[in-house]
């Protein structure tokens, strides 16, 4: 009996090396903490195969009831160690990646996929469930969990497509539908966070910016392009209208001087004249309130020069 037992109490004595080392704290080197548990886990395997023990074959009945049960959790054990080693080195991975926020994901899917894996091994090989009909079983609830959670999918498929693509980055300014800008300081399997411009935090579902139409604006230029219609009396002079439109945005301080500011005519009516200011600001100035500025100094230099903002009559 002690030549029995035995084998099974070295053996669980690799597993308690094996939690140990699933227990050690990250190291300064970043595949120190996996190597370890790669070694741990190498030489519980092999005490494994000494005990007479294969985790990769179906477990026969003979012996005691003890001896079986030790058997089971061993094997148990084994597998869902191989999904925590798949997990450790995934994230040392992560951990000396350039690109982390392209990588979690990645790194998500492939634990996910390994716990998975060691889940139907233990049910075949320790249980000896029917993987098959589990699987035909397991694949009718998850249509009906797929359509209850049908947008919950869609953001977790959409934000992994995104997350492989890179149509953006962490740190990059993005507009989407002309309607929302910002840069970009998260994103996960559900949705993408932007700081905008007025300091608050926009969450995008990924479905719904995987359809939306964006421009990542931090690829071109950190500048914002901004243009302001001013509408006035035909009778007076463009040339005058145009001069104090400039100096009004040479006078704004937050307006950059490359490239110039610019002001044309762009419709012309008998009741008024339509003119167009263009003009570049920082990034991460608020359009509406450059916008605001810029019309109150346009006023004040058109007053200046005594040009009549009162309509036709």
């Amino acid at each position: 009996m002690f030549a029995t037992i035995n084998p099974l109490l070295i053996s669980g004595t690799a597993a308690g090396v094996v939690i140990a080392a699933l227990n050690v704290p990250p190291l300064k080197v970043p595949f120190g903490r996996a190597a370890v548990r790669v070694l741990a886990f190498a030489l519980f395997t092999a005490t494994l195969l000494h005990a007479g023990i294969y985790p990769n074959q179906a477990l026969g009945s003979s012996g005691s009831a003890a001896k079986h049960g030790a058997e089971q959790i061993f094997v148990c054990f084994w597998w869902f160690g191989c999904a925590a080693i798949v997990n450790s080195v995934a994230r040392a991975t992560l951990r000396i990646s350039q690109h982390p926020e392209r990588e979690r994901l990645v790194q998500d899917l492939a634990t996910t996929g390994a716990y998975l894996l060691a889940a139907l091994e233990v049910s075949s090989k320790v249980f000896g469930l029917p993987v098959g009909a589990l699987l035909a079983t397991s694949g009718a609830v998850a249509i009906v969990a797929g359509l209850a959670l049908q947008s919950a999918l869609g953001d977790a498929f959409c934000g992994l497509l995104l997350n492989l693509s890179r149509p953006y980055r962490l740190g990059d300014w993005i507009a989407v539908d002309a309607s929302l800008e910002g840069r970009v300081i998260e994103t996960n399997w559900r949705a993408t966070h932007l700081l905008t411009v007025e300091r608050s935090v926009a969450i995008v579902p990924n479905s719904a910016l995987a359809k939306a139409r964006f421009i990542n604006t931090s690829v071109a230029t950190p500048l914002r392009g901004i243009i302001v219609r001013v509408q006035l009396r035909p009778d007076i002079r463009p040339g005058m209208v145009i001069a104090a439109l400039e100096r009004a945005a040479f006078e704004y301080e937050d307006i950059v001087r490359d490239p110039q500011p610019q002001v044309t005519t762009t419709l012309s009516t008998v009741e008024f004249v339509q003119y167009e200011a263009q003009f570049f600001v920082a990034r991460d100035v608020n359009e509406s309130r450059a916008k605001n500025r810029y019309v109150d100094l346009a006023f004040l230099q058109l007053d200046l020069l005594g040009i009549d903002r009162a309509p036709m009559r």
